[in-house]
This record gives structure tokens, C-alpha cells and sequence, in this order.
């Protein structure tokens, strides 16, 4: 143990002090309330004159009795340990979160709704994220992590970790039940706070809407190496259709094993699934009318035949995916650190941020997916970069895919940063005729961020 300073040592008999006095140690008297030194034996009677040889002594006043003076040191030390202990606890309390204030324009003046009525959210002033996180670590074999995040679009639990924690074989054990994210890939575990470009990559928002799902997850970290797996519900928090449940009874198997190295970081990842249609009812055909010419009559052209539905029973089906993710820091010289990511992966079936659901067991949606990603620095407080965010929901057509390109320029010094994005939109849409056209939709986003 190292010696304290002066400070510190004061510091410390005012916090124990305090504290025994809390405590209720009955001995913590100030010392300005200790009992008088007894007056010397030759003092002067009153009068002046000085007591004759051989009287007798004056009765003298009982001793006074100072509290807590026959108190045993070991009585202290209890307490002084109690008050360690409680201190050690509190200790293991820790907060932390971050704000996102921001404001979002859409370059090409898209409609304020869009096809299915629902807000663009373009043009707008929005509080992104407004993030509250609590963990605890006061024992060594536990942990809690609990994370909440209050925005415009009002409150949502995000994080909800319990957590057995052991050393094994020279490493970290973590076994955990709760809501934590999917075990796949480098962008989904980066933290938002952390990624400098403003949202996820387009794969991962419609793989894994909500980045979280509610399950078992075991991790394992070693020395350079670390290994995440997980079983969950199967159905992410931001999944449309059944968000946070297990409607068949089929979870989700993920994980992740990574390398971490001072310059480079690498990790291979997997999920396999089984998906699930719901049940269809019979129904009759029938014959719609639509009063094309407003005249109240019924005309041939007018109307439509709408054929029967067989019924058809509930049915699973299965989801996979796979791919692997590489980072590495380049020092450049003058400027500073470079930092390159990339990340592809190939699925089946995993298109969950829509209703998306096979009509039958066989049929089968191949999906592909990839971010590149540059960022430099230029000295200590300026970051510029790019990002190439790619995905193809259906590689069997030639029209779906979706291409942003996003430069960026970030300010940050300390708790605080400015980030300056626009994103190059390169998708196509059908125009209505059959044609598929560029959908015009460019957006340049202004964010502040303080992290605390």
C-alpha cells in the first residue's frame, strides 16, 4: 500500500470521523469538550493566603467521566470496518448514459408521410437518444446492468442484465439473463454512443430491429480472445410482428468469437433461427365494386372478383446467418490514428423489420449485406470518414437493393461532440409504371452528443 499524503489523511479522519459520529460511536466528542486540567496542589487559598503544613486536604471533586473512554479499540475498528464496507459497496454503483439533440433535413423536400402515411420524420428538431445506464459491481461474483432511454417518442427499456460472473481458467465467465443485444457482428455490440456515424447500417436495422432480444447469453473473454453465444426468444424487440416473444417455441441461437490485438480486431459470427407464419383462415371469394365514374351504377368494369382462400395451417421455417467483421488502426503520420472497418454477411430469412413471412415452408429469401467504413483524425479534436452501407433483401431481384454512401466530419473534444453527416440515398423505387428509378431521398443530419 502506498503512503497517503497529508490531504488525504486529513480526508480521511474527517470521513471516519463523521461517520462514527453516525454510526453512533459515543467517544466521537469534539475536542474542544474535554474535561479541565485539575489546578495544582499549591494553589493559594482564598484570600491570598497559603494552606498551613499538615491540613488536611480538601475533598476533591469526583473525576468526570468522559464518554466512550473505556470504549475498546476493537469497538472502533468494527465500525471503522462496518463504514468501509458500506463505502466498498457504493463503490460498485456506477452511472452513465449520454444525450443526442439533433436536427435532420431532407435534401430533396420529400413528403412529410410516406406511403403508408406513417411521419417522415424529415425536417425535424428530435432528442435521438437520451440514454440512462446503472451497473452495479460491488461483488465480485455478480453484476446489474439496467439501461433506460428517454427521447421526443417517449420511454424504453434497452438493456436489462443479471449477471453470474467467475474466473475459469484464467479468464472472465459471464453468465447473463435479461434483454441484452444479439451476439453478431462488430456494429450491433458497438455502443451508439460510440459509433461516430448516426445510425446502424441498413442490414442490421432490418436483421435485427432493435439490435436486443430477451434470452441466455454466456461470454467468455481471455486474454486477446473473447466468445459470446446466446439463446434467445427469436423475435427482436423491433420485430413487427412479435417483438421480444417466442410464438413457436423455437429460439434463436446466436454468437460471436472475436480477437482483439492493440492495432487490429477481428470476429466471426453466426445465427440460426426458425421463423414462423400464423395460421390462415378460409375465405369465400367475392366481388368488389368501385363506383369509377360517380354515377351510382354498377357497370361490368367496375367490378372485381376476389378469389377464395383455402385454409392453411400455422408452419416454421428457417433463418440463418453468417459473416465476419475486420478492423484495423493505421497510425498516419502528421495527422494521427486512421481507422478502417469492414463488415459482410449472407443470410437466409432474416429480413425481420418488416411482416415479412414466407408463404410456405420451402420458399426461401437470400439476403446479402456489407459496410465499409474510413475514419481519419487530424489531430486531436477533428475526425472526418466515410461509410459504404449496402443491402439486398432478395438477391433473386434486380431491383432491391439499397446503397448509402455517408461522409461525415466530427468535432469532439472531452464530454462533447458535434457530428456533420449527409447520406447519399441510392435506392431504387418503382415509379408506378414498372420502372425503378432513384428514390431521391438524400438526408443531411446536424447532431450534438455529451456523454457523462
Amino acid at each position: 500500500m502506498g503512503m497517503r499524503t497529508g490531504g488525504e489523511t486529513r480526508t480521511s479522519a474527517i470521513l471516519l470521523g463523521t461517520a462514527a459520529i453516525l454510526l453512533g460511536w459515543p467517544g466521537a466528542a469534539r475536542a474542544d469538550t474535554a474535561a479541565p486540567a485539575p489546578a495544582p496542589a499549591s494553589m493559594p487559598a482564598a484570600g491570598g493566603a497559603a494552606a498551613l503544613p499538615g491540613a488536611a486536604a480538601p475533598a476533591s471533586a469526583p473525576a468526570e467521566v468522559i464518554p466512550g473512554a473505556a470504549e475498546e479499540p476493537s469497538a472502533l475498528e468494527k465500525k471503522i470496518d462496518e463504514l468501509t464496507a458500506a463505502v466498498t459497496k457504493m463503490k460498485g454503483l456506477h452511472l452513465s448514459g449520454y444525450v443526442q439533440g439533433q436536427l435532420v433535413l431532407a435534401m430533396q423536400g420529400a413528403s412529410a408521410l410516406d406511403a403508408a402515411g406513417a411521419p417522415t420524420e424529415k425536417d425535424i428538431f428530435s432528442v435521438r437518444r437520451g440514454r440512462l445506464k446503472v451497473t452495479y459491481t460491488g461483488v465480485a461474483w455478480a453484476e446489474l446492468m439496467f439501461q433506460i432511454d428517454a427521447t421526443t417518442k417517449g420511454f424504453a427499456l434497452k438493456d436489462a442484465e443479471a449477471s453470474y460472473v467467475s474466473k475459469i481458467g484464467g479468464g472472465t465467465l459471464k453468465l447473463t439473463l435479461g434483454l441484452f443485444k444479439t451476439p453478431v457482428g462488430f456494429e450491433i455490440l458497438e455502443s451508439s454512443g460510440d459509433r461516430p456515424f448516426m445510425e446502424r447500417s441498413r442490414m442490421w436495422g432490418a436483421w435485427i430491429p432493435g439490435e436486443r432480444d430477451v434470452g441466455l447469453r454466456v461470454f467468455y473473454d481471455r486474454d486477446l480472445f473473447n466468445v459470446r453465444v446466446a439463446v434467445t426468444n427469436g423475435e427482436p424487440v423491433g420485430e413487427k410482428s412479435f417483438p421480444g416473444l417466442d410464438v413457436n417455441r423455437a429460439k434463436d441461437i446466436s454468437g460471436r468469437a472475436g480477437l482483439h490485438l492493440k492495432r487490429f480486431d477481428a470476429g466471426v459470427s453466426g445465427l440460426v433461427g426458425w421463423g414462423w407464419t400464423p395460421p390462415v383462415a378460409a375465405r369465400a371469394g367475392s366481388v368488389t365494386w368501385d363506383d369509377l365514374n360517380g354515377d351510382t351504377a354498377v357497370t361490368p368494369d367496375e367490378l372485381t372478383g376476389v378469389p377464395p382462400v383455402a385454409a392453411a395451417d400455422a408452419f416454421n421455417w428457417p433463418r440463418w446467418l453468417a459473416g465476419v467483421d475486420l478492423g484495423v488502426t493505421v497510425p498516419v503520420p502528421v495527422l494521427g490514428d486512421g481507422v478502417a472497418r469492414a463488415e459482410f454477411f449472407y443470410g437466409s430469412n432474416m429480413d425481420r423489420a418488416t411482416a415479412f413471412r414466407p408463404s410456405d415452408a420451402n420458399e426461401s429469401f437470400n439476403q446479402l449485406g456489407f459496410e465499409l467504413r474510413y475514419l481519419q483524425s487530424f489531430g486531436k479534436w477533428i475526425v472526418g470518414g466515410a461509410r459504404v452501407d449496402y443491402y439486398d433483401p432478395d438477391l433473386s431481384s434486380a431491383n432491391d437493393q439499397a446503397l448509402t454512401i455517408a461522409p461525415l466530419l466530427m468535432l469532439q473534444r472531452d464530454a462533447f461532440r458535434l457530428v456533420l453527416e449527409y447520406d447519399l440515398v441510392l435506392d431504387k423505387a418503382d415509379d408506378g409504371t414498372g420502372t425503378f428509378v432513384e428514390k431521391k431521398d438524400d438526408v443531411f443530419t446536424a447532431r450534438f452528443q455529451v456523454k457523462y
